[in-house]
Formats: structure tokens, sequence, C-alpha cells
């Protein structure tokens, strides 16, 4: 299934204006009916990928274009399952479960190469409807339904502090630990209020950011590495505040942390979740520190080690900036 980020209609009217080109001009060069790129400039035709790619060529985009198309990984199938069970929610069963879970799983996955305002709207929308569906679930698959509703908050509440709407986002993420807790899962709860600290730090609120990731720590029930990195980036906030001692203390509890952790216990809602990929926010502790060789190490050992499909993801710009400044003070 295509994903078109929503600002393409306009970024092709941008890029098409700012090289002097009337519609008919871009029409002939690109070999492209001019009502068809007109379409594509009022938001009324969705393009392909190949499409995207050739008019970014045509207006040597330098893949701007390009990258507003990808592909995701929900099929037809997926998608016409997640229209069907929205208008009968007593069509509820395994099938369904499974094919609400593609679907998330793919707009995560999606999160992971694309700039987030791509999938923020889609992901709104099925949010809404997967929420909707769980309050009337009944039967041997409630509890699953209600489940990947708690989880696809908690995304969307990501999602929303992404792309800094932050009011949003804290109103999300609230209703999304209240829904782990009424589920009683402890790796959710743990993990919205994890993102509830990830707002703070866009808003550069450093008591924000100990105290909310301070709070995904001490969720009981949480595993291992889940506890580690929420106690990392809780000793980010401490380091910025001025607490060396304490940040100091947060970071070797995370290390034994991650020491005891088993390979195994990472949940779906966050496969990335692993000792190399914590080297990551403990860079950006170090160098709050001072501490910047230790920062540069950290940081550049995760983001090496990540896929390299994930270098476009907007989350990871915050860890490539931190690494060029820690390279600039070490």
């Amino acid at each position: 299934m295509r994903v078109v980020d929503p600002r393409f209609a306009q970024t092709l009217r941008r890029l098409r204006t700012e090289r002097g080109m009337s519609l008919r001009d871009l029409a002939r060069a690109s070999f492209i009916g001019k009502s068809t790129v007109s379409e594509l400039e009022n938001g009324r035709m969705r393009p392909s990928a190949d499409m995207a790619a050739h008019l970014d060529d045509v207006l040597e985009a330098g893949g701007v274009l390009a990258a507003m198309v990808v592909q995701s990984t929900v099929t037809d199938e997926h998608a016409a399952e997640l229209s069907k069970v929205t208008e009968q929610p007593s069509r509820v069963d395994a099938a369904t479960v499974a094919a609400l879970a593609a679907v998330l799983a793919a707009q995560r996955h999606l999160d992971d190469v694309v700039d987030p305002q791509m999938i923020v709207s889609s992901t709104a929308a099925q949010c809404s409807a997967v929420e909707a569906l769980a309050k009337h679930a009944t039967g041997p698959h409630a509890v699953e339904v209600r489940r990947l509703a708690a989880e696809w908050t908690q995304f969307l509440g990501w999602l929303y502090a992404q792309t800094r709407l932050d009011a949003q986002a804290v109103q999300t993420l609230r209703r999304a630990v209240a829904m782990a807790d009424e589920i009683g899962d402890a790796t959710l709860s743990s993990q919205a209020k994890n993102y509830r600290g990830y707002v703070e730090r866009r808003r550069r609120n450093p008591r924000g950011i100990a105290r909310h990731f301070q709070a995904a720590y001490e969720t009981p029930g949480t595993g291992d590495l889940h506890r580690a990195d929420s106690a990392i980036q809780a000793a980010h906030g401490m380091a910025m505040l001025g607490e060396t001692s304490a940040a100091t203390n947060m970071i070797s509890t995370a290390e034994d942390l991650i020491a005891s952790s088993e390979r195994d216990e990472t949940a779906p809602s966050t496969y990335w979740l692993t000792p190399t990929w914590l080297q990551l926010p403990l860079g950006l502790v170090h160098h709050a520190l001072g501490n910047d060789l230790d920062a540069v190490d950290n940081l550049r050992s995760g983001l090496d080690a990540l896929p390299d499909e994930w270098t476009a993801a907007g989350w990871s710009s915050e860890y490539r900036r931190t690494l060029a400044l820690a390279e600039q003070s070490a």
C-alpha cells in the first residue's frame, strides 16, 4: 500500500514555481499530461513511487519528492480488514486481531524510514477506529484488541511528540497509560510514560525529562531493558540540571539492568530496544555531563548499528546533531 506525504502537492507546486516553470512546461518536460500535473498539485491524485521519482529527476529536486512516496508493508487485504472491522465490530476474531497487528507493525516500521509527518494523520484515523472497536470488543479476543488499542494510542502519542504537537501528545499519552494500566500491561504503561519524557526533552525541560523518565523506570513489572532505557534518559535530565552524582548513579543502575536483561524480553511495541540502541541515549547523557569522548564513542556505535534504512527516521536526527556537537568539543 502506498503512503504519500500530505505535503507532496504543495511541495511539487513550490518546486515547479521556483524553477520558473508553468504547468505546461512541467508537463512537456516530464511527458506527463498537464491535467495530471494539475491534479497532483491540487492533491486530487496520489502519485506512484515511480512518478514521484520521475518528477524529482525532472525538477532536479535531489530526492525530496521521491522520499515523499513510500511503499508500506500493509497489504490491501489488511487495509480492507481494518475498514471492515470498524464497520462491523462484532467481527472481531483471530484473523481480525492478526490484521490489526500487521497494520500497526507496518506503521511503526514506517516511522523508522520516513518523516513522521507522513503518517501521523493516517495513524490518528486508525487509532480512533481501533479505540472505538476496543470499547465494544467482547469474547476471547477482547483483551488482545484492547492491548492493540493501547499500543496504537501510545504510538500516536509518540508521533505527536515528534511532530511537536505537544498538547496532543500529552493528552494521548495520558490516555495510553490509562489504557495500559486497565489491562495490566506494565510494558505499555512504562513506554507511554517514557514517551512523555521525550515530549519534555523536545521542550528542553530537564526537570520534566527527569520526572517522567523516572516514572517510567519505576513502573512495577517492567522488564530490565525497558527500565535501563528509562533510567538512562532520566539521567540525561539530571545531568542537564547539574546533578552529576545522581546522573552517574542512574547510569550505573542502567548498566546493571542491561547486564541482567534477557535477549528475548523486548516486546513488539519496543522492537528496537537493544543494548546497542541504548548507546544512543547514553551518548546524550555523556554529552550533557561534558564527557564528550564517551559521548562520541556511544553515539557513533549506536548510529553505526542502526539499519541503513533508519537513517531517514525523524527520531534519529537528534543523535546525529548531538554527535556533531560532541565531536566539536571532544
